[in-house]
């Protein structure tokens, strides 16, 4: 299988192993590889691959990265992914200010269609941040890295009885507070609280809770957020970590001064994401309803985004200054916004014609987006489907495919910092 790819250059590299960027001989698309390296042979596959495999072959959605094939090579084990050349944060980096509201919507809209596809699918990211949100040359937003993606479902519930999550996942200044308080059964809410901290990145062109080890995070939530209690936060005493520090009684900052750029219909949406009680954080399929979409300026287009160009290979002299940023021109279509019947435009129109679904996701998207539109929170598969169609494939054992997706910063992934190993990651 190597032979029918021809190495351009090395993209990245970590502990994991290495990423290039490469084209099949014969078809001549471009893409990525990522070779993975296995610490012994006999030791097999390692479990972050194997999760980030068997999501990726459950999922197939616009706004996720198409795994396209993975083999082995000597005593790497090779996936081949669509090349996506950026991602959110090297946007924010080159353009902080470039941000408009129709920018932010058009990113936020593509990150809820990618997590909800994920929580639809039973599945959990638990670790979105700009970095694992790459963004194609057409301006196109897709989920990266199931490295510590895992099979969960039962949606907003945590995990019943049984095996405990981990709740050493996700990047530090986007890990709920559930996680923070080290709590081992979890939902869709950990992800929910992810997208919230983007979205406050995006509206304040910062982030939101930078904090520098997980004492501090907590400290960094609590001063925005205010003491949690019972009475905000239902069961948070319970919680293993929560007896082990003492928080001042602190008052809740209006989310008006944390980002006061924010329109009113924006900080109504982050609200309902940065919440404490994991089981009232909106979720995904309902945040797409929101009337934050559906207010002027509506969501731009993909095409419209300045998307960062690609990096220059080694050697090559950096692009100007004015030309670190350029708007795609090419066309995409991702699935529509569909609003709910009290929500229409200005002029009494719906905003559904912005944007154009693929027509082999219209049957699943029309679903559910009735289901949005009714109020109700995105129905998981049930239990059987879902039983028989992942269950398997997401066991450890008996297994001889691999996975990954995008490269990891060193200095992002907490696991790495404290020396655990994939084992350690439930």
């Amino acid at each position: 299988m190597a032979e029918e790819y021809a190495m351009l250059e090395k993209v990245g590299e970590g502990t994991f192993g290495q990423v290039f960027r490469a084209k099949h001989r014969r078809t001549g698309e471009v893409c990525a590889l990522k070779k993975i390296r296995l610490k012994r042979v006999e030791d097999g596959i390692a479990l972050a691959t194997l999760r980030e495999l068997k999501a990726l072959q459950q999922l197939e959605h616009t706004n996720v990265v198409r795994l396209i094939d993975t083999f082995p090579h000597g005593s790497n084990v090779v996936l081949v992914l669509e090349y996506l050349h950026s991602d959110l944060a090297r946007l924010l980096e080159h353009a902080p200010s470039r941000l408009c509201e129709a920018h932010i919507k058009c990113l936020l809209l593509m990150t809820l269609h990618g997590v909800g596809a994920c929580h639809a699918h039973g599945i959990l990211h638990r670790d979105l941040k700009p970095s694992n949100l790459l963004l194609s040359s057409r301006g196109v937003l897709k989920i990266g890295d199931f490295g510590q993606a895992r099979l969960h479902l039962h949606g907003r519930d945590p995990a019943p009885l049984g095996e405990p999550y981990s709740h050493n996942v996700a990047t530090r200044w986007y890990r709920a507070p559930e996680l923070l308080f080290g709590a081992r059964r979890y939902g869709t809410g950990v992800d929910q609280w992810a997208v919230g901290a983007i979205f406050a990145q995006l509206l304040r062109h910062a982030p939101l809770f930078p904090g520098e080890n997980d004492i501090d995070q907590l400290f960094r939530v609590v001063g925005a957020l205010g003491t949690p209690t019972e009475a905000v936060w239902p069961g948070v005493c319970e919680l293993p970590d929560f007896e082990k520090i003492a928080f001042p009684d602190t008052a809740a900052v209006p989310l008006a001064e944390l980002c006061p750029d924010a329109s009113a219909a924006a900080l109504d949406l982050l609200a309902r994401l940065l919440v404490y009680a994991p089981d009232r954080r909106i979720g995904a399929a309902d945040a797409t309803c929101h009337h934050f979409f559906f207010t002027d300026p509506p969501p731009s287009l993909a095409r419209e985004l300045p998307v960062p160009l690609a990096k220059p290979p080694r050697g090559v002299a950096d692009a100007r200054a004015d030309d670190a940023l350029a708007p795609i021109d090419d066309p995409i279509v991702f699935p529509a916004l569909v609003p709910p019947p009290e929500w229409t435009t200005p002029s009494g129109g719906a905003r559904s014609g912005l944007l154009h679904r693929p027509p082999r996701a219209a049957a699943a998207h029309a679903a559910g987006s009735a289901r949005g539109a009714a109020g109700g929170a995105p129905s998981p598969p049930s239990a059987r489907t879902a039983e028989d169609a992942l269950s398997r494939s997401w066991s450890h054992s008996g297994s001889s495919s691999s996975s990954s997706s995008s490269s990891r910063s060193g200095d992002d992934d907490d696991a790495l910092e404290r020396g655990e190993g994939d084992e350690g990651i439930r």
